[in-house]
């Protein structure tokens, strides 16, 4: 899977990035800043995000994904890259939203998942997401478990 970081400015003004995890206090600072502006259920709050992290082998790399306009943060979540098999003959690369795509790491499984958006603008950026996703050639799917 690619490393690099994905960018596209979807509106204008609204950028969607797509890259990993540098820094995990600044990510959680990021969030512990957005999470108050969103509606979200503790699932998607940094004491349930910031265990799932912390508990992770180091082989699983999520990705942040960011919704930034005008420079301010207004969307937040972590996609972790995984390749499958399906029916034992179709490769398939998937993003999974707080999720590893591994049954054995995901067993306990979250609830009531979703993206970290800005409220009043999760319409918009949940379309500029869905948008970035679909023209990014480096995957096939998008798995959002618990939503």
């Amino acid at each position: 899977m690619a490393s690099s970081c994905n960018t596209t400015a979807v509106a204008a003004g609204l950028r969607v990035t797509l890259e990993p995890v540098v820094d995990l206090a600044a990510l959680e600072a990021d969030w512990d800043a957005l999470a108050p502006l969103c509606e979200h259920s503790f699932f998607n709050s940094w004491a349930w995000i910031g265990c799932w992290l912390a508990c992770l082998p180091a082989e699983i790399q999520p990705r942040v994904l960011r919704a930034e306009e005008n420079g301010q943060l207004i969307g937040l979540g972590l996609l972790t890259p995984r390749k499958l098999r399906r029916h034992g003959v179709v490769r398939s690369r998937v993003l999974c939203l707080h999720e590893t795509g591994e049954p054995a790491l995901d067993a306990l499984r979250i609830e009531h998942n979703g993206l970290l958006l800005l409220r009043g603008r999760e319409e918009l950026l949940a379309r500029a997401i869905v948008h970035f996703l679909d023209e990014d050639p480096a995957w096939d799917e998008c798995f959002l478990g618990g939503i």
